[in-house]
């Protein structure tokens, strides 16, 4: 039996390409988003690029605002990526 490949084509691209290179998404119809990941991606980067005084003082106001749970992440991120000798 030979398998049937299914092509999703990208709205932003316009590339026909296999449903592994589309993101997940629950509320579409086949549950997978419009764009293809590498679109995605370049959209976000883009997104921060215009955005990133805006996101960046949100950022901040929400660190202010959650010590604690700052204080946390950076306990977590130190024990996951600082090697200990």
């Amino acid at each position: 039996m030979s398998e049937i490949i299914i092509l999703k084509k990208c709205t932003t691209c316009g590339e026909g390409k296999t449903h592994g290179n589309f993101r997940r998404q629950s509320k579409n119809k086949d549950g997978l988003k419009y764009t293809c990941k590498i679109c995605d991606n370049n959209k976000a980067k883009d997104r921060y690029k215009n955005k990133k005084d805006t996101i960046v003082l949100k950022v901040k106001e929400w660190q202010l605002l959650n010590p604690e749970k700052v204080k946390m992440y950076k306990k977590k991120y130190r024990n996951k990526h600082i090697r200990r000798s």
